[in-house]
Order: structure tokens, then C-alpha cells, then sequence
């Protein structure tokens, strides 16, 4: 992103296990950031990511709950948008 050499900039992830961990410890690092006490990971970085950087990315993925999800859920959001892989 610094380097402006664009592509398609996608932060992926939902909410799972950690979620709640990831949530707490953003809030303990920078408690300057406004985020929902439900926001999946996805919209913490995207949060963190236009606060320090004023940078956002082209797509969030918010539906995954694990891993697997991560790769399968991004994968149908590239291709409704008809993104290649």
C-alpha cells in the first residue's frame, strides 16, 4: 500500500474463538479506536488500519468464523465480485 503499487487490498475475517481476545487487546493497545463490542476481526484492522495509516481496503470478509472459513468465504466474495484467482 505505501508503495501505491495497486491491487486489490482484502482484509479477511469473521468472528471465532479468539475474536474476543483480538477485540480486548486492540482496546488495551489503542484505546483511541472506536470499533462495536460484536465487530469481527475483519472491521478491527480495517478500524486500526484507517486510524493509523488512513488507508482502508477495497473488501472486508466478515463472515468466517475459523481458518478454513478465511479461504472459502474470501474466495466466493472475490468471485461475486469477479475477481480472479
Amino acid at each position: 500500500m505505501r508503495a501505491e503499487g495497486r491491487a486489490l487490498y482484502v482484509i479477511v475475517g469473521g468472528a471465532g474463538h479468539t475474536t474476543e481476545t483480538l477485540r480486548a487487546r486492540v482496546r488495551r493497545l489503542c484505546p483511541d479506536l472506536a470499533f462495536a463490542d460484536d465487530a469481527p476481526e475483519a472491521e478491527v484492522f480495517e478500524t486500526l488500519l484507517e486510524a493509523r495509516y488512513g488507508r482502508s481496503a477495497d473488501l472486508l470478509e466478515t463472515r468466517s468464523t475459523n481458518c478454513g472459513n478465511n479461504i472459502t468465504y474470501l474466495r466466493d466474495l472475490l468471485a461475486a465480485r469477479h475477481c480472479g484467482m
